[in-house]
């Protein structure tokens, strides 16, 4: 495979104005890899363009979600999400984990995590979560290597943490 040139990797916060690309990569996302969300495709694909862009619109508030696109020479290749635990706000979910299956296995997704953790860490976010489904090992060993440990398993997912 080829090597991919990680300085023309950059990664941005959502705003108000992304809801196109977001929307884009969200359902790629979605159409790739339906085994790892509990959204489906159709749903997100039958969303109006108004109900992209008030999403959008909260994650641009950085308040009770976030989420951040990752650009190869500018090109949408990888998307992480965060929602703020309704119960705990220094605990924040991590969701809507993906990377393009061409760039995967590259240190596209340890990038990514890395500067979620960095973001976390500025916010003063204490734990980060994760639910995995139990049959996604690639995903499970991945969040195991950036430092999540599981701390509950359900007949379909494991609840997996990690200490800021």
């Amino acid at each position: 495979m080829a090597e991919i040139n990680l300085s023309k990797f950059s990664i941005s916060a959502i705003n108000e104005t992304d809801w196109e690309v977001y929307k884009k990569i969200r359902l790629s996302a979605l159409l790739e890899s339906p085994q790892a969300f509990a959204t489906k495709y159709e749903d997100a694909k039958n969303r109006t363009a108004e109900s992209w862009k008030n999403q959008c619109n909260e994650m641009a508030q950085r308040t009770n979600a976030i989420a951040f696109i990752g650009y190869l020479n500018h090109l949408p290749i990888s998307l992480c999400g965060l929602y703020r635990n309704k119960n705990q706000d220094a605990e924040w979910e991590i969701v809507q984990v993906w990377t393009d299956p061409f760039f995967r296995g590259k240190g596209i997704s340890a990038e990514m995590f890395a500067h979620v953790i960095n973001w976390s860490k500025h916010e003063h976010i204490e734990k980060l979560l994760a639910k995995v489904y139990a049959d996604n090992n690639r995903a499970k060993k991945f969040y195991t290597k950036m430092g999540f440990r599981t701390t509950e398993i359900t007949q379909s997912e494991e609840l997996m943490y990690r200490e800021l």
